[in-house]
């Protein structure tokens, strides 16, 4: 389970590279070849996931039990 303080936390690392970088011409710039190539999403801030951390984590919950919870690790060694 997502606790909400995670989501938040994620929130305002990914919030902090976008206002680090908006400013900057080489960063838009390779933000804008991102959008041209047909990358659905490149960057966000607060304002792209809201605050509204209940209905992110339940959103996040359903993308993790129909996408990642069949994978699986192999390990392979030569012990």
């Amino acid at each position: 389970m997502i606790e909400e303080k995670t989501i938040e936390n994620e929130i305002e690392n990914v919030d902090s590279e976008f206002q680090m970088g908006k400013d900057h011409d080489d960063y838009r710039i390779s933000r804008m070849y991102e959008i041209l190539i047909g990358k659905k999403f490149s960057v966000g801030n607060r304002n792209t996931f809201g605050t509204d951390y209940k209905i992110l984590r339940e959103k996040l919950e359903v993308l993790h039990q129909n996408h990642y919870n069949k994978m699986v690790i192999v390990i392979y060694s030569h012990l």
